[in-house]
């Protein structure tokens, strides 16, 4: 649980300093990433809840974004293949 909060500690201090539309995308990305990345147990389909705010971050940043959605869709398939 402390890795959790020390993954999403930095960006949520980053977002009550500087408060924005980008950096609130930001925090809710790293968040839900740190949650994805040090849980006790992880589904294959939970990549999928980082997936949406990275996706509205779009607009900002397109070439990041569409990055991270191929890794996560290829790693998606990845996961769901070797549970079945």
């Amino acid at each position: 649980m402390m890795t959790t909060l020390v993954g999403f500690l930095p960006s949520n201090i980053h977002l009550f300093y500087h408060p924005s539309p980008k950096n609130f995308l930001i925090c809710l990305t790293t968040t839900s990433l740190s949650f994805f990345m040090f849980s006790y147990h992880v589904h294959e389909k939970t990549i999928l809840l980082p997936l949406l705010p990275a996706t509205c971050l779009l607009l900002a940043d397109p070439k990041l974004v569409t990055y991270f959605n191929v890794i996560s869709a290829f790693r998606y398939k990845l996961l769901s293949s070797k549970c079945t």
